[in-house]
């Protein structure tokens, strides 16, 4: 994601200014085409604006990553047909926990064994609290849902074959197999890019298998996004030296907004064991209904408000909010002032939402230059994050807001 600074001096600008330098931003902060949609909810049209002091020992990161999972776990879907059969699970640790939740009727008895051939070694029945051998009820309550159970931990580890005895169910019906294993040392670690993605971006995922800090080659690997209203999209692979990306553009109109999901299943082989795991996380997806557009000018006065005025592009008309947190900069630190907060109703076009800092919050905090931290941009009336991140510096100086201020560039923090 690239940005351009484009310079200019202008000697009249320069002295109505007060020596403020004047610097034009040209803002390419987005792969996304801005779109017009209709709001999800009613918002109010009058304008809010905030301010409130910010905790001098209040500590805020503003580089924080997407969330990171971190999987002993996995998960597949299978049938009834195929359940009757017999279907494999690979474990890792002894005491691994077992669930079959139906998605229609659950099985009545379930039994366990080494392999196809080998006797049983377990039988599960649907509402007993436990059982004499490898199988043991974890929860009545959901026994009543679904089959929960697990395998002790004296059977030990390695491939076992789940059948589900006089199963009463068409052979079409779905069950997903889920298995747990709290204490294994193998983790399948993924993590997002960011946590909100706007339509038209390309979601990316890092896709690492580990055993401690040992990274461990993927023999498969497959995986989809899930949208609110259930359709999938396919993620694509690739390795780059070893490092697996998972990754997929979100490009159409009819996409649903709000809170997607990626899911992921890979396996590998480590010292003759075999490592399946699964992981699925949320990201928000939005439609990029507005913008920043790079530019913001603040106003510095004597015994006056401080304010930043915000540049945004607007496609969809709506509510839109910016907060930011201000600073002043006393040589490389930095004095927490203000946590600024703002909304206002736009229209399709090029607007500004205005941040202040009350007067009482600048009293006895003279700085020469100021800060904006974590700005972002808020659409209201669609429940979406745009944008955020951006931090910029400014001067301080006391032209009025009658005679305007100086332009400053949006910067993303890294």
């Amino acid at each position: 994601m690239k940005k351009t600074i484009i310079l200019t001096c202008s000697i009249t600008a320069l002295s109505l200014l007060n020596a403020q330098e004047l610097i034009i931003f040209k803002n390419e902060n987005s792969e996304s085409q801005l779109v017009n949609v209709r709001s999800v909810r009613k918002a109010p049209t009058q304008e809010m604006i905030l301010s409130m002091p910010l905790d001098n020992k209040q500590q805020i990161n503003f580089n924080q990553e997407a969330f990171k999972d971190a999987s002993r776990e996995y998960w597949y879907k299978t049938t009834a047909a195929e359940l009757s059969k017999g279907v494999k699970i690979d474990t890792t640790v002894p005491g691994a926990i077992l669930r079959v939740a139906p998605i229609a009727n659950s099985p009545n008895e379930l039994e366990i064994k080494r392999n196809a051939l080998s006797p049983n070694i377990s039988i599960y029945k649907q509402g007993s609290s436990s059982t004499e051998n490898g199988l043991k009820t974890l929860s009545q309550e959901e026994a009543s849902l679904t089959s929960i159970f697990k395998i002790k931990e004296e059977l030990g580890s390695g491939s076992f074959i789940l059948k589900a005895q006089n199963l009463n169910a068409d052979p079409s019906t779905e069950y997903i197999v889920h298995v747990r294993e709290k204490d294994s040392p193998f983790v399948l670690a993924t993590q997002a890019t960011k946590d909100t993605y706007l339509v038209g971006e390309s979601i990316q995922v890092t896709v690492e298998l580990l055993k401690e800090d040992e990274k461990i080659d993927l023999s498969h690997y497959e995986g989809y996004l899930l949208s609110p209203n259930g359709d999938k999209i396919p993620l694509s692979f690739k390795d780059e030296n070893g490092t697996i990306t998972a990754y997929a553009k979100i490009n159409s109109r009819d996409i649903h907004q709000g809170l997607w999901e990626y899911e992921i299943h890979v396996s590998g082989n480590k010292d003759g064991i075999k490592v399946r795991r699964s992981s699925g996380v949320g990201v928000g997806v939005s439609f990029p209904t507005a913008r920043l557009t790079g530019e913001a000018r603040a106003f510095v006065a004597k015994n006056a408000p401080l304010e930043i005025h915000i540049g945004v592009e607007v496609a969809s008309p709506g509510r839109y909010e910016v907060k930011g947190y201000l600073y002043g900069l006393a040589g490389s630190r930095e004095v927490p002032i203000a946590v600024l907060d703002s909304a206002k109703w736009l229209e399709s076009g090029k607007d500004v939402i205005t941040l202040r800092a009350d007067k009482r919050l600048l009293r006895n905090k003279k700085f020469r230059k100021y800060r904006i931290k974590g700005v972002t941009l808020i659409d209201q009336s669609r429940v979406a994050i745009l944008e955020k991140g951006y931090s910029f510096d400014f001067t301080g100086y006391t032209p009025p807001p009658s005679n305007g201020g100086g332009n400053i560039p949006l910067r993303q923090k890294q």
